[in-house]
């Protein structure tokens, strides 16, 4: 994973570091944060930020600025999306 990518995973990481009960995994070239195995969020490269959506703000989450469906591989995820953080938008 690239710089921006360990970079957003750091900040994940400190604001979830007081749930003994989230696990860190690097999964498919993503750190994932995961709870009860579902993965609850993913640090991506380039610093894309990948959140679970629930069925009731998930449609509304998509509407942000620069967030969409996350897709592996061929398939799109109905449950997660993507976003760019703040942080690296502006650096493309």
């Amino acid at each position: 994973m690239d710089a921006a990518g360990h970079e957003l995973a750091d900040r994940i990481r400190a604001l979830l570091s007081a749930d003994a009960e989230v696990e860190e995994r690097r999964m498919f070239g993503t750190r994932a944060f995961l709870h009860d195995g579902h993965i609850l969020l993913g640090a991506r490269p380039g610093g894309v930020l990948l959140v679970r959506l629930d069925e009731e703000s998930g449609a509304a989450l998509l509407t942000r600025p620069g967030a969409t469906r996350a897709v592996m591989g061929a398939r799109t995820m109905s449950s997660m999306a993507r976003r760019r953080s703040r942080r690296h938008r502006d650096r493309r």
